[in-house]
């Protein structure tokens, strides 16, 4: 499977079990708390995570070119979401590098080069 695989059936499952439980557990009150949230919070919140991925796609890229290697964005930002989604399904966050690395040495690294 490839990263671009791998990344699309993660935000699938997890749009799918997102919208699942909403269906089964949501009523009215909660349609109407959903409607009445603080739009800017949200919006803030969004941006926060927008800013946390790109920090970590930029740190991933610049410790990629100190090792002379060139990694582009796109990439970076793939290799970010795999690190997060390997970290979210193993125990004690202990998988996101591992897959991480393994990932790195198909697509850009020599194996000595690909754990930043």
């Amino acid at each position: 499977m490839t990263v671009r695989k791998g990344i699309a059936l993660f935000l699938g499952l997890t749009a799918a079990m997102s919208a699942a439980v909403l269906f089964a557990t949501a009523d009215r009150t909660t349609l109407h708390l959903l409607l009445g949230a603080k739009k800017e919070g949200l919006l803030l919140a969004l941006a926060v995570v927008l800013v946390a991925w790109s920090c970590d796609t930029l740190r991933f890229c610049c410790f990629a070119k100190a090792a002379g290697e060139r990694v582009p964005l796109k990439l970076g930002l793939s290799l970010t979401w795999l690190n997060y989604f390997g970290s979210a399904i193993t125990p004690m966050q202990g998988g996101g590098g591992p897959s991480k690395c393994t990932c790195s040495t198909r697509e850009v690294f020599p194996s000595g080069n690909a754990w930043p």
